[in-house]
């Protein structure tokens, strides 16, 4: 807990208001954006997951939501979801270059697989909805993605975990 309160103090620079408007920065831009929030969620992305994969796997608690590892269930969840929305926005920012930058779909397929272990092993968790949401629109993103013989491994995997489901 206190990796985790000192990941998440650390200091963002501030950005300008337009900054946020992702359409109208540059592809570069964009990726800086991405490297000042995605490498903090990625921090805590892997410092959350075995504690998240431990409680997932627990059959003696019934709602994974109350389960001893609720915080790193919910903070796996979220730097998942986030690291899935980053990926996403900047694959329709500039599909070309992301395409090519294979440690992007890495850790988008670290997230989704936190997100179809929810789905899979409990899928009547209040978060497994969204989860398969958000699921199946990176998977969408790894169809389209082209050019790296890495991604399409991730993707063979994501298609796996996509059947058991």
């Amino acid at each position: 807990m206190r990796l985790d309160k000192h990941i998440r103090g650390l200091p963002v620079p501030n950005l300008p208001a337009s900054a946020m408007d992702l359409m109208a920065m540059s592809a570069s831009d964009c990726m800086q954006l991405f490297c000042v929030g995605g490498l903090k969620q990625m921090a805590l992305l892997y410092l959350h997951r075995r504690f998240f994969f431990e409680a997932a796997a627990d059959d003696t608690c019934q709602d994974i939501l109350k389960h001893k590892y609720e915080y790193s269930v919910r903070a796996a969840y979220a730097t998942s979801l986030s690291m899935v929305r980053q990926i996403r926005g900047l694959f329709y920012k500039d599909k070309a270059l992301t395409s090519r930058i294979f440690f992007l779909w890495l850790h988008g397929f670290s997230s989704d697989i936190v997100l179809a272990t929810l789905v899979i092993k409990r899928p009547g968790c209040d978060l497994a909805e969204n989860a398969l949401m958000e699921m199946n629109s990176i998977l969408a993103i790894y169809e389209q993605a082209d050019g790296s013989r890495r991604v399409k491994r991730c993707l063979v995997c994501l298609l796996r975990a996509e059947l058991i489901d």
